[in-house]
């Protein structure tokens, strides 16, 4: 059951681990038993932990073990997360006066975000008294280099995985800890003495960019052919289709982490500290 909040009770999420297999590896945490926890989370409207069950155990096998059979029923759970399904969801009673985007501001996620998990149309005044959906933020991003994949985090659940390019073995991309420091969508291009515009299909930046340190950031592309390769300059390229999903997830200040590997049969959800 959803639970109706107002600002002065406000809790964070908090995710049981009860649910989930023993991260001590004691318990058998193979696909079969995983998809009959994933089913019980499932039934029990928890899509958010149910989601990052399976990235638990893609996390401890491992990016290379796939499990197939999981596929499936990761992609629905996503789906379901992203159009506002779930228990684990708040509902939030807009006060009189209120806008989407302020309600955006006040749980430290993005208006798009909203849009999507309500089902909205677009910004503007909302009507005093309806109420919204929501998480409490914000969203963070981890980049594994060697794994060339990036993973969104809700607190410690994971959301959603995406394969990268990262940088070169000339120009390689800084391992570190940051957070988002400016979002342009459609951003223009000027670089070496090019210059797209934003919008062009042959923008290098594709279509969204998401600066972290000075020049460093992520982007889109215009070379898909490109991602899961070390092939960039130094920044994490995504598929554009990728990056805007990334991008509303993401707000300045969002913490973002790259390391050089994922650890196996280890907690890598942390995502605490920035530079």
């Amino acid at each position: 059951m959803l639970k109706t909040v107002a600002l002065q009770n406000l809790l964070p999420l908090v995710l049981t681990a009860a649910l989930l297999s023993s991260a001590s590896g004691q318990e058998d945490t193979g696909p079969d038993v995983l998809l009959k926890k994933i089913s019980a989370l499932a039934v029990q409207g928890k899509a958010l932990t149910a989601c990052s069950a399976a990235y638990d155990y893609y996390c401890r096998n491992g990016f290379a073990d796939r499990a197939d059979r999981l596929k499936p029923r990761l992609l629905k759970l996503q789906q379901d997360f992203l159009r506002g399904r779930g228990s684990e969801f708040l509902l939030y009673r807009v006060p009189r006066g209120s806008h989407l985007t302020a309600v955006a501001t006040l749980f430290g996620v993005t208006h798009s975000f909203l849009v999507k998990v309500n089902g909205l149309p677009s910004a503007g005044k909302l009507q005093a008294g309806a109420e919204i959906k929501t998480v409490t933020g914000p969203f963070s991003l981890k980049v594994f280099l060697k794994e060339r994949r990036a993973v969104v985090y809700l607190g410690e659940a994971r959301i959603k995985e995406y394969a990268v390019a990262v940088g070169s073995e000339t120009t390689p991309t800084p391992a570190g800890k940051y957070a988002v420091q400016q979002k342009v969508a459609n951003p223009p291009y000027d670089h070496n003495g090019e210059h797209y515009d934003g919008g062009d299909p042959l923008n290098p930046a594709g279509t969204r960019w998401i600066r972290l340190k000075g020049s460093l950031g992520i982007h889109g592309t215009c070379d898909p052919d490109s991602i899961g390769k070390a092939a960039s300059e130094g920044c994490i390229r995504f598929r554009n289709e990728d990056i805007e999903e990334v991008f509303d997830f993401l707000v300045p200040g969002s913490p973002v982490i790259v390391t050089e590997a994922m650890p196996k049969n280890t907690d890598v959800a942390s995502s605490k500290g920035v530079e």
